[in-house]
Formats: structure tokens, sequence, C-alpha cells
């Protein structure tokens, strides 16, 4: 077996060879990655408790001697071989014509309770080592097992059948899947269960390729149906793949367009501010409840002056243009976090959260002010030369209904329009 391995690691440099990262002439092995192979098919120690040693770090490039290039074929957690010597190691066999089996494994820790994230980083460092050597104990000597990335792992299992794997690796899914106690200084005393799910693929002279794109598809088979689930591949799992993707894809994209019908439902047309639909949503809500928990609202209740009268100056398309300008109005002297809806018509409404009283009153007055430095003209406004708008102000606090505070807004608005004062803000305090 040692002479396999050395024969797979020869491969490897040659293929880097080939695509010029290392010189063939120059190129030997560090001793390092020597001790690291050899140790690597020696069995891991029983039992679950890890080394909490720290391991020693590959050194930074400091000017790249290609003489002494050391190629990284052995994760450093679990002393497993890695992806790339697992790779090389089927390329190899595939060359042979050795077939088998391949065993795509998924592990999670969703027993495990953990108290934070740095626990739980520790502690799943700890799990892996742990699963690692469970697995290593209850494989044949001839298989290459590896870790692939953080929570998965693969083996090949030489000269064995599909139904041989499947006993075989439900036998491992066993071990790995008993109670363990997690002994490192940081988690100490944690206990929990690992759940696995297993992808098999038949191995029999495939492209690599092909064999690790079947892997991804068996693995991702066997955890839609649930933890601890063993699924092959067959050819006919590709099209359910596809079709399950399809019907993904097909979800998303309802979700998303409802997501999209159910805006434009909500939105203005002319103005693109909320509408009325919208506002109607809102207006039952209370204030420091669940939907609105704010100590402080107001509602800004806007009705534009004279507008029948500019409709019949400008006509129709002025009317609507000058609509669209408010509306653009609004939103820019509003806060970002303020809702703007039109109510219909000429009116608008703007709700206001966190603020109290003179906050809201103040807001609306910047909104009045705004309007009236547009300068657009009114010919038929008995008020000014140029567009003007009259506000009313309701603002309240706990237990007030934004429905409430629009209505004695809307009160103060015309109340102040029937005073004639116009062009001005009108505030109440509603109890």
């Amino acid at each position: 077996m040692k002479g396999f391995i050395r024969d797979v690691l020869t491969r490897l440099v040659q293929a880097l060879v080939k695509i010029d990262l290392v010189d063939r002439d120059r190129v030997q092995l560090s001793p390092k990655i020597d001790s690291s192979i050899q140790a690597s098919n020696q069995s891991l120690p029983q039992g679950d408790a890890v080394d909490q040693s720290p391991t020693q770090a590959i050194p930074q490039n400091q000017g790249l001697d290609p003489r002494r290039i050391e190629i990284p074929i052995i994760d450093a957690l679990t002393q497993l071989p890695n992806r790339l010597f697992f790779t090389e190691h089927l390329r190899a066999a595939r060359r042979d014509g050795v077939n088998g089996v391949i065993g795509y494994l998924d592990v999670d820790l969703l027993d495990f309770n953990f108290v934070n994230g740095t626990q739980e980083r520790d502690a799943g460092d700890e799990v892996l080592v742990a699963v690692a050597r469970r697995l290593r104990s209850c494989l044949p000597e001839a298989a290459c097992l590896a870790r692939f990335g953080r929570d998965d792992f693969a083996v090949f299992l030489p000269e064995v059948s599909v139904d041989e794997a499947q006993s075989l690796l439900q036998r491992c899914m066993e071990t790995v899947r008993a109670p363990m106690r997690l002994t490192g200084a940081k988690v100490a005393g944690i206990e929990g269960c690992v759940g696995i799910s297993i992808g098999l693929v038949p191995f029999t002279g495939q492209g690599i390729g092909d064999a690790m794109r079947a892997m991804d598809i068996a693995l991702f088979a066997a955890k839609h149906r649930g933890r601890g689930c063993i699924v092959v591949f067959h050819e006919d799992s590709k099209g359910k793949m596809a079709a399950r993707s399809e019907l993904a894809s097909a979800v998303v994209g309802l979700q998303e367009r409802n997501q999209q019908l159910r805006t434009e439902a909500r939105t203005d047309a002319l103005t693109s501010l909320h509408n009325r639909l919208a506002l109607d949503e809102v207006l039952d809500r209370t204030v420091c409840g669940v939907d609105l928990p704010y100590d402080g609202v107001a509602v800004a209740f806007i009705d534009v002056d004279h507008f029948g009268k500019f409709n019949r100056c400008y006509g129709d398309s002025g009317g609507d243009t000058v609509l669209r300008r408010l509306g653009e109005a609004f939103r820019a002297a509003s806060r970002s976090d303020d809702l703007v809806f039109r109510k219909g018509g000429e009116e608008f409404v703007v709700l206001m959260t966190g603020v109290d009283h003179d906050a809201a009153r103040g807001a609306a007055e910047r909104i009045r002010a705004y309007v009236e430095a547009l300068a657009i003209p009114h010919a038929g406004s008995q008020t000014a030369k140029v567009l003007t708008v009259t506000i009313g102000v309701g603002s309240g606090t706990t237990g007030a209904t934004v429905r409430a505070l629009m209505e004695a807004a809307g009160k103060q608005a015309t109340a102040g329009k029937n005073r004639h004062e116009r062009n001005r803000v009108h505030a109440v305090i509603v109890q």
C-alpha cells in the first residue's frame, strides 16, 4: 500500500511539472511530506480523545525555492489525505483498471449544544478528528479515506460491489453515530451524536470529473432524504436532479414574481409612492405595539392647496406632472425611515416613527417649506403665486393607532383651510 501511495505522489508531482508549477529536473520531496504520507497509512489511534497539541504550520513563501516545494496532500486537522491526494488516487486506480465504489460523506453536529460560536468551532474540530478515527477504524486497509472540506469526507473502496459498500458504510455510519463525549480543554463535558449522510457512486473507470459530479448528486440526494440516509447514484439520478433543480428554480421564480406583484399592487402608478392599499395595511397598528414598536409616532396629512383650480389652469397632464414632482419632494424632505403614501387625488400621508410632537411638527414644516421653495407657478391660487400645501399633524404615544392619528391630522388640515390658514402646519396631540 505504501508503494501505491508513493506512486500516486510521484504522478502528482509529474502532473504539476507538466503545467509548469515546478521544474522537472529540480524537484525533490521534503522529509515533511514523505513522513506525512507514511503517517497517513497507519491506523489512527482508537478512542475519541483529541491531541490538543498544535500542528506545525507550513512556512510562508519567502522567495520560492523550486527544489524545496512542499505539496499539501495531508489534511492538517485529521491527518487524512486531502481532496488533491484523493483525486490522484482515483486517477491512478482508473489507469490501473481498478474498479470499486466511492462514498461521499457529510457530517453534521446538530445534536450538540454549544454556548457560543468559539465553542462550536473548537468542538467541531474535535468531533471531526473523532469521526476520522472512527471511520478509519471500521474501513478495510485498502480503502482510501480523505477529508474533502469542513464537514465532508470521501472514501474509495477498491474491488467491492455496491451492495458490499452499502453494508460496510452502514456499519461505519452506526459507529460514527455512537454518542461521544468531548474531552478538549475548551469543550470538556459536551456530549452529542453526529449525523451523517452518504452518497455512493460505482467507480468503473469513468472520468474523474464525471465521478466527482456523480458524488455531488448522490450526496445531495442523500441529504435531501434526511439524516442517516445512504443513496446510490444511478444514471436516472441526473434526470431527477435536473427536474428537482428546475422545480426549485421555478419556485424561486414564482416567489420573486409574487413579491414583485405584491409590491406593484401597493405602489401608486403615478408617483411611485405607497398607495391607499399599503396605507390601509398600517392604519390599525398601535404605537408601542408589535408592528409599531416606537414610543412616539406621528402622521402628517398633506393637502395640496387649490389643486382643482391648478388642473383647470394647466390641464390634467400638468396636474399629473405636478403630483409626480410633489411625490419626489415629499420623499426628499422626509427621513429615510418615514413612510410616504398617496392617499388619493391631491392628498398625501407621511408616517413618522420615533418622534415626539415638536419633532413631528418641525418635520412637517420642513416638508411645507420644501414644496413652497419649488416655486411651481399657480395662477389660480388665492394663497400664493406658487403651489403650496397645508399640513395637519397628529402625534401620539402608547395606545394610539395610526388610523386615529391620521384622522386627527386630516381634521387639523381641513380646519386650517376653513379658517383660510393654508400653507401652514396645524398640529395636535392625540390622547
